[in-house]
């Protein structure tokens, strides 16, 4: 029997529930518990109340305990129903229900919830008959008729989802689930203009709608409004943090317009929320290859893999990722595996040539290229490949042809048409060449990066009279030196030229250009470069794009840098003492793994035959610490003089070089400098050379005083010596 102080107070806990006020209620309500902790109406109110704050683990706990004082209640039962589901413990939460049923048989907002949990475990035939024992019991009751049709729609029963829709809306025409699943129902029958009248009409009703707004996504993405429907998924996840079909959406959409960070991050979310996705897996593991994290990819492969280990094309993919991770064995493995399951399978036996090119199989690889293309004359990816083999072939010509082809089926293959600019480069189709290299540049990030560092407008060839004119420094030392070849061009047209270079080829470059003004490169752009006085600015290498349109436009010179006359002197009577004889200068290693530095360098050990070879007397002019390599030569009874402060001082360097009478060097720095200071130089040139040797002849634009000498076999340099010399030999 409750106590008359209890019964009180119970009464003035429910008057403050009542008007809303729910912290003072709650409060009122554990003061009964204080005098009765086990008062199954105080419990139940106190579990309601934390049910509404958001509570649901509180409010299971407090409403269990209210069950067992009052198990014949049947409110009771239900209000434990909706903690349970909150809580997403399914089988507790029908049971629930159940019970309550089994108290009160005709109780429509029970069968009601009833449904909505068996709707949400996908038992969409159990739902459809809670709500329609819901409306047998109350026929008006709109929510029933409302989740009736919902329950319709995800049996693909349209029509009599549409009609239930019909009835709602005509009880209350601005029902904004009931115009949202109208709306459903015009879609599935393809009426996408009624169904859109009827989204909008939604989202008028409620703005905050998530179903209407994704759905309304959905429609405008049919429709190609790509941007319109990507905002309308952005509402909808805004509203609703969870919803799986927006995120989704959204994600594939982000995904076909290749914004790759913006859909690995969808994708991502969307995992948190349903860690076994498949798609999702594989989706993000794609997005991480676009964005260049290939390890972290391989992760969400070899996950995807866990759950489902002949999904073809994780197996891919995850080899793909191997291979861009340089791990080239395991991904021949891996796509071997894809074939053994699936021997037809185009993508896999292309990219398995693409595995064996990167390990130089070059033979093997174009057979599976050539095979990949049989299969699928429809792909760019693999007429482009078959390109990128022939250029490691030497053969620019026939590299052309299958990146015209490449971009023939798909002309927004961007790395075709990037691919392509170096192959005419190279065959020495300079106006073509570069013309395309400027198209490519223009939406490359990187080269726009760079051109966003400096205010001025970039100059596009327009006349330079009476402009001054600044250009920036990019790429290696090298580079930088060859670059400059078309300096004396721009310079006799602008009324002024500032330049800027890496710091170790500034005095050099001041004392060649004496009417430049050249600032040394930093990290960031000297203030002198940020001045208003200067009208447009230009990449170094994109001075030939306006001056270098063919081979005749280069300059016959003999040289266009100056090194300091006093430190040449002092070199020449360092060299003096090493007797009569021709100084000649060698250097043997170029380039980084990324530049092809293996590709390019020879051992030391190869030039022992030429290092014999006459008067000659040989001088390094290696950058690098080499002493190793110069004291294994010196056991064998060679000697070559090498000084390492004219490596690491390009003024030194410069100074030297122009000090002797030939330098034979792989292609490196050497090479740039003897041929821009004019000294005679020989360079070993591999059987894949770089754009700026050309495919064949034995000379370069830029350096008249170069001569080349061509590896005819990727690796073989003895021909290569054996020519150099007979050259020393006739010279």
């Amino acid at each position: 029997m409750v106590l008359p102080d209890i019964a009180a107070q119970l009464r003035e806990a429910a008057t403050l529930f009542r008007e809303g006020k729910l912290r003072e209620a709650e409060r009122a309500y554990r003061a009964v518990l204080r005098g009765a902790p086990e008062n199954a109406d105080a419990l139940f109110m106190i579990g309601s109340i934390a049910l509404q704050s958001g509570r649901a683990k509180q409010a299971a706990s407090l409403l269990e305990r209210a069950v067992r004082r009052k198990p014949l209640q049947p409110e009771f039962h239900v209000a434990l129903g909706n903690a349970l589901r909150r809580l997403a413990r399914v089988a507790e939460a029908e049971e629930s229900y159940r019970r309550a049923l089994a108290l009160r048989p005709s109780f429509p907002e029970v069968r009601l919830n009833l449904g909505h949990l068996l709707s949400e475990s996908g038992r969409h035939e159990e739902a459809l008959a809670e709500y329609e024992a819901a409306l047998a019991a109350n026929r008006g009751f709109l929510p029933a008729r409302v989740a009736r049709a919902r329950a319709l729609h995800s049996l693909k029963r349209f029509d009599a989802a549409q009609a239930d829709a019909d009835a709602a809306l005509a009880a209350d025409p601005r029902h904004p689930d009931a115009l949202h699943l109208r709306a459903q129902a015009l879609l599935a029958r393809g009426d996408l203009g009624a169904a859109e009248l009827d989204l909008r009409r939604a989202l008028d009703a409620d703005p905050r709608h998530a179903g209407a707004l994704n759905d309304l996504g959905v429609l405008l993405e049919q429709r190609g409004a790509l941007g319109e429907a990507e905002r309308y998924y952005r509402r909808a996840i805004a509203v609703h943090p969870a919803f799986i079909d927006a995120l989704r959406n959204l994600a594939r959409l982000c995904l076909g317009r290749e914004q790759w960070r913006d859909a690995g991050r969808l994708w991502m979310r969307l995992l948190r929320l349903r860690p076994d996705d498949g798609q999702a897996l594989v989706n993000t593991a794609y997005c991480l290859q676009k964005v260049g994290k290939p390890k972290l990819a391989a992760q969400y492969y070899e996950r995807r893999l866990g759950q489902a280990p002949a999904d073809l094309l994780a197996m891919n993919n995850l080899a793909s990722s191997l291979l861009a991770q340089g791990r080239f064995a395991e991904a021949e493995a891996g796509y071997r595996e894809v074939l053994g399951r699936d021997p037809g399978n185009a993508e896999a036996i292309h990219n398995l040539g693409r595995a064996l090119y990167s390990q130089q199989r070059l033979d093997d690889a174009e057979a599976l290229l050539q095979d990949a293309w049989h299969r699928r004359p429809d792909q760019a990816r693999i007429a482009a490949s078959i390109g990128e083999l022939q250029r490691a072939r030497g053969r620019a010509e026939e590299a052309s042809d299958w990146f015209r082809r490449a971009l023939t089926l798909d002309p927004a293959l961007e790395s075709a048409e990037e691919s392509l600019a170096w192959a005419l480069l190279t065959t020495g189709d300079f106006a073509a060449g570069w013309a395309l290299q400027r198209k490519v540049r223009a939406r490359e990030a990187r080269w726009r990066a760079r051109v966003a560092r400096f205010p001025q407008p970039e100059w596009q060839g327009e006349p330079l009279a009476g402009k001054r004119l600044l250009v920036w420094a990019e790429q290696g030392l090298g580079d930088q030196i060859m670059f400059l070849n078309a300096l004396r061009d721009v310079q006799a047209q602008a009324a002024h030229v500032v330049l800027e270079a890496s710091p170790r080829l500034v005095s050099l470059f001041a004392r060649s250009f004496p009417a430049v003004e050249v600032v040394a490169s930093g990290a960031r752009p000297h203030e002198r470069l940020l001045g208003g006085d200067i009208d447009v600015q230009c990449g170094m290498s994109a001075l030939p794009w306006f001056t270098r349109p063919g081979w005749d436009a280069f300059p016959d010179h003999r040289g266009y840098l100056a090194p300091e006359a006093k430190r040449v002197g002092r070199w020449r009577e360092k060299l003096a003492p090493l007797g009569p004889g021709r100084k000649i200068g060698i250097s043997w290693r170029g380039g980084t793994t990324a530049t092809g530095g293996e590709r390019r360098s020879t051992p030391l050990s190869a030039w022992r035959p030429l290092l014999g070879h006459g008067d000659a007397r040989f001088v390094s002019v290696q950058y690098g610490d080499v002493g190793a390599d110069i004291a294994a030569l010196e056991r064998e009874g060679v000697r070559i003089v090498h000084w390492p402060e004219a490596a690491a001082d390009m003024e030194e360097h410069a100074a030297l070089v122009a000090s002797l009478d030939l330098v034979i060097t792989v292609c490196n720095t050497a090479v740039h400098m003897a041929g821009a200071l004019g000294v005679p130089a020989w360079a070993l040139v591999p059987a894949r050379p770089g754009w700026r040797y050309l495919q064949k002849g034995s000379r370069m634009p830029w350096y008249p005083q170069v001569r080349l000498f061509r590896q005819q076999e990727p690796g073989q340099w003895d021909g290569v010596f054996r020519a150099l010399a007979e050259g020393l030999d006739a010279a």
